[in-house]
């Protein structure tokens, strides 16, 4: 990894078939778009095409929705975005262009094939990384749109159990419910990686400095917790207990737990997240980056820890961040703004 994120001079995009390997057409250079990167959901770009000439209007005339994938390019070759064009906006002079990432094939695909990894029918219960991967292979497995190749897993520590009846809900609905649930997942160009609430890679400290907007420090007493108390489907978990500040009890109900070692996971993962108190770096939603930030575009993955310092302020913390959101703008005229969402880790923060 390394950086400074610098700032892109130029944008190109191009349209592939819908497995992202067969080029259609030449390369284009859009006036505006919109790109980024999601954590547990399905990301969006948009480009705005000015139809330049004749070569450039047949091309963008014969792309279809869901048949054609839409890929960005950074820089000229730096390939930071790809998935299925889903909606053609024809005005005059131009071309808007709406796509989802990759992952967006698994709102429109049901679970063909009873999955079931219950102790009382099934199989037994597995990782939940193992169960969301076994959900994506069977949705995709009739048609593969060159994603199962790509696929990366890594195990999520959290055992669980689940069934799926055949042909009664889109496999898109039931990875965000695992993504709320214990484990984490995005895309990143063909890739969908799936992965544990922990996180799998750390970026380069970031202070105050490599932020252009305000950076706060924040002791968020209402989200404290000593002890939690997690609900499923006739199952009860409990965490914790009284702190040096008394004891604070957080209730949460999630009828998709179905077996104790999940709900246990989740309970302690809260008590663990919450005291003490959260003393967070609050970074603003979609906060612009420094062009001068030590990190690439390509270390920008939803997921991983971001190291933050703040010392301009009356109390001088040093914490880990969770980058959940990369969002990113580039018009002809007014060029490139990198903005992140990022939320606390879960992790220490210590007083500096």
């Amino acid at each position: 990894m390394a950086g400074p994120l610098g700032c892109a001079e130029t944008y190109e995009v191009a349209f592939h078939d819908r497995t992202g390997s067969v080029p259609f057409g030449g390369a284009l250079e859009p006036s505006a778009l919109e790109w980024g990167r999601i954590l547990d959901d399905t990301s969006e770009a948009k480009v705005t095409i000015p139809v330049a000439d004749v070569e450039c209007c047949d091309t963008l005339a014969a792309v279809r929705t869901w048949c054609n994938d839409l890929s960005i390019y950074r820089d000229g070759s730096e390939l930071v975005w790809q998935g299925p064009v889903v909606h053609l906006d024809h005005g005059p002079g131009e071309t808007v262009v709406t796509a989802r990432d990759v992952s967006a094939w698994l709102s429109r695909r049901e679970i063909p094939t009873l999955i079931d990894r219950t102790t009382a029918t099934g199989t037994g219960p597995a990782d939940l990384t193992a169960i969301a991967e076994e959900v994506i292979r069977a949705a995709l497995a009739p048609d593969d749109p060159n994603i199962l190749p790509y696929l990366y897993v890594l195990p999520s520590g959290v055992t669980g159990e689940r069934r799926y009846e055949p042909n009664t809900s889109y496999a898109g609905d039931e990875l965000r419910e695992l993504g709320r649930t214990g484990i984490d997942w995005t895309a990143l160009g063909r890739r969908i990686i799936l992965a544990g609430e922990m996180p799998f890679a750390r970026l380069p400290a970031l202070t105050d400095e490599d932020f252009l907007g305000d950076v706060r420090v924040i002791e968020d007493g209402l989200a404290a917790a000593t002890r939690a108390i997690v609900i499923g489907e006739g199952i009860t978990a409990t965490a914790g207990g009284p702190g040096p500040c008394g004891l604070l009890t957080v209730i949460v109900k999630e009828d998709s737990i179905k077996d104790q070692a999940s709900a246990q996971a989740e309970a302690d993962a809260l008590v663990a997240s919450r005291n003490p108190a959260p003393l967070i770096v609050d970074v603003p939603d979609g906060a612009q980056l420094d062009p001068q930030a030590p990190v690439a575009i390509r270390d920008l993955v939803p997921g991983v820890v971001v190291p933050v310092t703040a010392t301009q302020r009356c109390r001088q913390v040093a914490t880990d961040l969770r980058l959940t959101r990369l969002a990113v703008t580039y018009t002809s005229n007014a060029g490139e703004a990198v903005k992140v969402t990022l939320a606390p880790a879960g992790l220490e923060t210590t007083t500096v």
